[in-house]
């Protein structure tokens, strides 16, 4: 299982391995990392975006993504993907926001575009 990590920057989520978009895996993103990539950012403005409507207070750290592959065949598409996002939210409003990872997958287009068969998830982690 592989996880890459998105800091919260003042200029949106940034990858923590590299700093470069160059797709050659060991130098750079392979393609099924830039894929599960644009899942977790998308999935991670989508849910500031749920909490800032629902009006629920949050300070965003950052976003984990996990993935595996299938083993069999020469292909290996995605099986699984695990979102996590590391909010504070005010204990107060947490059942709340834990609620609104429901929200998530139908209101990113990005997740809308997968395979059905890819399992996604979505976990919060209050820090």
């Amino acid at each position: 299982m592989e996880t890459l990590t998105f800091n919260q920057t003042e200029q949106g989520l940034q990858n923590t391995q590299t700093e470069t978009w160059t797709f050659r895996r060991g130098i750079g993103y392979a393609p099924v990392q830039a894929l599960v990539s644009a899942i977790a950012v998308c999935e991670s403005y989508v849910y500031q975006e749920i909490l800032t409507n629902s009006k629920i207070p949050f300070t965003f750290q950052k976003t984990t993504v996990s993935y595996e592959r299938v083993t069999t065949g020469s292909v290996n598409p995605l099986k699984t993907v695990t979102v996590t996002f590391y909010v504070q939210i005010p204990e107060a409003k947490q059942g709340l926001a834990t609620r609104a990872l429901r929200l998530v997958q139908a209101n990113c287009p990005v997740t809308q575009s997968l395979d059905p068969a890819i399992k996604l998830s979505e976990q919060l982690q209050l820090i």
